[in-house]
């Protein structure tokens, strides 16, 4: 039997649908898991200047980097716009808010961690991290 697992970051609109993913791990069945060095997604929001864009840190399996982007470049990050708050509610019992790192525009978002980004006091943009597991029989008895 070999058992296989995934590691994602899944972005959601502030409906629950599911708006996007970055892979911080791949399966390779017969190889066993690789790191994906370079995985991103980029999302856009009605009425707002700017974008967020969730992206692997090379390297590193269980975390991401969050940023704020303007409309014109996928590359340089932005100053993060007065009204955004990032928050940690995988405890909804006791939220707390990130900070940046200091000196940087980044967000650090950690691997089974549950985050809610705010503009304005309203819900933009959430990130569920779930771990996969994949079960594969390969002596499966067959009935």
């Amino acid at each position: 039997m070999t058992l296989l697992n995934n590691f994602k970051f899944y972005a959601y609109h502030s409906d629950m649908s599911i708006a996007g993913s970055v892979h911080l791990e791949k399966t390779n069945k017969s190889t066993g898991p690789t790191i994906i060095f370079e995985d991103e997604n980029i999302q856009s929001f009605e009425g707002l200047d700017f974008r967020i864009k969730l992206m692997t840190i090379p390297g590193y399996r269980n975390s991401a980097r969050l940023l704020i982007l303007s409309l014109e470049n996928d590359e340089k990050d932005i100053p993060v716009p007065d009204g955004i708050r990032v928050v940690d509610v995988t405890d909804f019992t006791n939220p707390r808010d990130l900070s940046t790192f200091p000196g940087t525009n980044v967000f650090l978002i950690e691997h089974l961690y549950k985050y809610q980004i705010f503009y304005n006091h309203q819900s933009i943009y959430q990130i569920y991290s779930k771990k996969k597991f994949t079960i594969h029989n390969d002596r499966k008895i067959l009935n």
